[in-house]
């Protein structure tokens, strides 16, 4: 497992830590925090919360997470155009796609999307 720093807002640091680090990647604050609430109840790490597209491949980069949770649905750049380039960055990182849509359109966009533009 490798480290992952921890952004903690208004401090101007950052910590690090060795257990498994979620970046939350959520525009809609209320459903990040249910998120995260459930994630820290079985004992993960949030190492932060990216509110659009940009912010998430940003803060991948620099925080370093074991695991990027990030809905379809969000500003400035798509999700699956933001795991695309989470998956080619300096530091790729593992990408869980999330949306409340249900769509079969959406669905098959983000598998053939997903599978093709980053494994293909």
């Amino acid at each position: 497992m490798n480290f992952c720093l921890v952004d903690q807002p208004n401090s101007g640091d950052n910590q690090v830590y060795t257990e498994v680090c979620v970046l939350i990647v959520e525009d809609d604050p209320l459903v990040s925090r249910m998120i995260r609430r459930m994630l820290e109840q079985i004992g993960y790490t949030i190492a932060g919360r990216a509110v659009d597209g940009r912010q998430a491949v940003e803060m991948t980069q620099s925080l370093r997470p074991d695991v990027v949770l990030i809905d379809i649905e969000i500003p400035d750049m798509d999700g699956l155009e933001a795991a695309l380039r989470i998956h080619h960055g300096r530091c790729p990182t593992p990408v869980v796609v999330l949306t409340a849509y249900e769509t079969l359109a959406l669905v098959e966009v983000s598998q053939r999307g997903g599978r093709e533009r980053l494994f293909g």
